[in-house]
């Protein structure tokens, strides 16, 4: 029931990284996330966001960030 708000999710943080023009990471979580109703949805979709962020920023590709790598089952 949530796989739209996760694929909204994903879709959304993947615009923010490929567009220099695309404002504050925070103001577009917020902006999109408050669009979904309460709850699970919502949640979702702050997984998924902030999931590919992470992704990113541990990515040989995306960024110099060292976080541990972790494996995410959903």
């Amino acid at each position: 029931e949530c796989q739209q708000a996760f694929d909204q999710g994903l879709a959304c943080a993947n615009t923010w990284l490929s567009d220099d023009a695309t404002g504050w990471l925070w103001a577009n979580l917020i902006i999109e996330r408050d669009a979904l109703p309460v709850g699970a949805q919502r949640r979702a979709f702050e997984i998924a966001f902030l999931s590919r962020v992470h992704q990113r920023l541990c990515s040989p590709l995306g960024g110099n960030h060292q976080a541990t790598l972790t494996c995410l089952q959903l």
